[in-house]
């Protein structure tokens, strides 16, 4: 019998997370998309991000086979270029959200939008939001399959355009 879990990640972790977000970079380059292709996210940025306690890891069977970041505020949602947020008021973030290639099609990215939902709701926290490149039709569609909405385009950096989207809970 498989096992799934969803746990803060520690310093540990590094090493297995780079390897799952490597092979989300080569998997998003095979869909001619732009994301991930300049670099990002670097492993500082996810050092930086377990030291902070907001990164966290999927595992199945004790392996590492996912991950995400979840924050509590992303300043480029701000000011959307196209369309509006569905309310005002705390929401979390999902950032450098990455599936082992392997593992994909088995449940694992809607088993880690349950775990924030959870996490959102123990915070009385009412909305989720998170963006992505649009030629990354897996995520979209694991996004609008768990009840997301596609509200619009956000910019981010001020020069990557992205689709936006927010679950309301």
């Amino acid at each position: 019998m498989e096992s799934s879990a969803f746990e803060i990640a520690q310093p540990q972790d590094i090493d297995a997370i780079m390897l799952v977000l490597e092979d989300a970079k080569k998997f998003m380059a095979l869909q001619r998309s732009g994301q991930w292709q300049d670099g990002h996210p670097r492993r500082e940025r996810i050092i930086e991000d377990i030291r902070l306690g907001s990164y966290f890891v999927i595992k199945s069977n004790n392996i590492i086979v996912g991950g995400l970041a979840v924050l509590d505020y992303e300043a480029d949602y701000e000011q959307l270029l196209e369309g509006k947020w569905l309310q005002d008021g705390p929401y979390l973030v999902i950032h450098r959200f990455a599936i082992f290639s392997s593992e994909r099609g088995k449940g694992r990215a809607s088993f880690a939008l349950k775990q924030v939902e959870i996490m959102a709701k123990k915070r009385n926290i009412n909305a989720i939001r998170v963006d992505t490149h649009e030629k990354n039709k897996p995520m979209i569609n694991v996004l609008l399959k768990n009840g997301y909405l596609q509200i619009g385009v956000v910019l981010l950096g001020n020069f990557k355009r992205r689709l936006a989207f927010e679950k309301r809970l």
